[in-house]
């Protein structure tokens, strides 16, 4: 629990192989700048971490933590998350995640920004403080089938169209 500290860098954990919880949320950084983390350190809490908190830190990518491979809990709340693309990196890389909350982030205002996260990652149980139901996964995943295969559909006759156009 290193929550509240001045703490710039995360660093130093490369020989501590054993920690499974990291709090380190809310860091008095100076203006503009975020919470780093040390490579070596990331590798040496990736097979043990399971739960990080790195809420109010002015994080803006997450990329550098898909080493983290047993991570189950994610507390990221005001940062300065935005894009879905990187967060679709590390949803891939982060088989064990139960329990996210990225809430405050500018990636929550995004159109579709839970559906997206619902469908990406199938092990996630909760998202924000509210539960993902598999109903509701189950449709999201169904309705995002259905709209490939109408993409799919249309491009075949997009190129039924081009390649006979006496028809």
């Amino acid at each position: 629990y290193l929550g509240g500290n001045c703490i710039t860098v995360v660093e130093g954990l490369d020989k501590l192989e054993e920690i499974r919880e990291l709090h380190i949320e809310s860091q008095h950084l100076p203006l503009g700048e975020k919470l780093l983390f040390d490579p070596r350190s990331l590798r040496s809490l990736a097979k043990s971490l399971s739960v990080l908190n790195i809420s109010d830190n002015n994080i803006d990518e997450l990329e550098e933590l898909a080493v983290l491979e047993n991570l189950s809990y994610l507390r990221a709340v005001d940062n300065q998350l935005q894009h879905m693309k990187d967060l679709e990196v590390v949803l891939n890389k982060w088989t064990k995640l139960r329990r996210m909350d990225l809430t405050g982030n500018p990636i929550c205002h995004k159109p579709k920004y839970r559906d997206r996260i619902v469908v990406q990652s199938r092990t996630l149980e909760s998202l924000d403080g509210k539960e993902i139901k598999e109903m509701e996964r189950q449709f999201l995943m169904n309705w995002k089938a259905s709209k490939a295969a109408r993409k799919k559909n249309r491009e075949r006759m997009t190129n039924e169209h081009t390649a006979y156009p006496h028809f």
